[in-house]
């Protein structure tokens, strides 16, 4: 039979040994999660970034368009105008 003296002493190291282990898992699950949060605010970034540049991108060449249909449209000023504009575009 065990003594009176020791379930008590048990008890105490079993919740003392769950409540170490419990720190550690919550520990070690917080980092993981801030990890990928972290990797997640980066990737955003990146996506940001180059969705912008394919909108510049995207509104620079609709503006070199225009002015080469608007230059061909009106032949008046010639095809030098024309290459001047295709190049510099």
């Amino acid at each position: 039979m065990i003594s009176k003296e020791i379930i008590p002493l048990v008890s105490t190291l079993a919740g003392g040994a769950l409540t170490t282990i419990g720190g550690f898992l919550a520990a070690y699950q917080l980092q993981k999660t801030t990890r990928k949060n972290e990797k997640r605010a980066v990737l955003r970034g990146y996506l940001e970034e180059i969705h912008e540049l394919c909108s510049v991108l995207i509104s620079e060449s609709n503006d070199t368009m225009a002015d080469a249909t608007f230059a061909v449209e009106h032949k008046e000023r010639g095809g030098e105008r024309i290459k001047e504009m295709l190049l510099i575009g």
